[in-house]
């Protein structure tokens, strides 16, 4: 099942790279038409922790960029660097070399790791670790979790590396779907208005 990840090849340069997708997590009250009105034909903040490469807001600016047109539905303009028209009630936060079981939910609360891949107490990667990137994608709305999803493969010289750029893509993909993977019609819009009765 997708849902338990699935493992990627990627072609580059004559060689074999591969990446794993993997660890959904989707809150209830996902909903992509609520994505697509809030962001739909506009920009959405992204916001980049612990950058892999050296020159860490180039990179930010590039892994925004090489978002746009890989979501589902109206294209999305992800942005590094969001100005006065970028829409406030939602935002992507995507985390590198953190510890390879970090879902991000407290991301939203700013719950961030640092530098090291730690949160709070946590510990990060081991190095034996090293040789790998492990990526953290998370979906906030306001200061809450709507969805997140994980990614790690062989650590990229560059951010234009295919495998990478592949990898971004399909964990943008799998972050914001449509519909809400875990409910049928039904089942969404009665989850809907319950979420709705509580505030949500």
């Amino acid at each position: 099942m997708w849902l338990a990840g699935i493992l990627l090849l990627a072609g580059c340069a004559g060689t074999r790279a591969s990446y794993m997708v993997y660890g959904e997590r989707y809150h209830p009250g996902y909903d992509f038409g609520e994505l697509q009105y809030y962001n739909g034909d506009k920009e959405m903040a992204v916001e980049v922790i612990n950058t892999p490469f050296e020159d860490k807001k180039a990179t930010a600016r590039d892994i925004a960029l090489s978002m746009r047109g890989k979501n589902r539905g109206t294209r999305i303009a992800f942005t590094a660097e969001p100005g006065p028209l970028t829409p406030k009630q939602t935002k992507i936060i995507i985390a590198f070399d953190m510890r390879p079981s970090d879902d991000g939910y407290g991301y939203c609360r700013d719950y961030l790791p640092d530098e090291t891949g730690q949160t709070g107490t946590s510990t990060a990667q081991t190095e034996t670790e090293t040789d790998r990137l492990h990526m953290v994608m998370v979906y906030c709305k306001r200061n809450s979790f709507v969805s997140s999803v994980r990614a790690r493969m062989p650590r990229p010289a560059t951010v234009n590396d295919p495998a990478f750029q592949n990898m971004l893509a399909e964990v943008t993909r799998r972050l914001l779907p449509r519909p809400h993977p875990l409910y049928d019609d039904d089942q969404r819009e009665e989850t809907r208005r319950l979420l709705d009765i509580l505030g949500y």
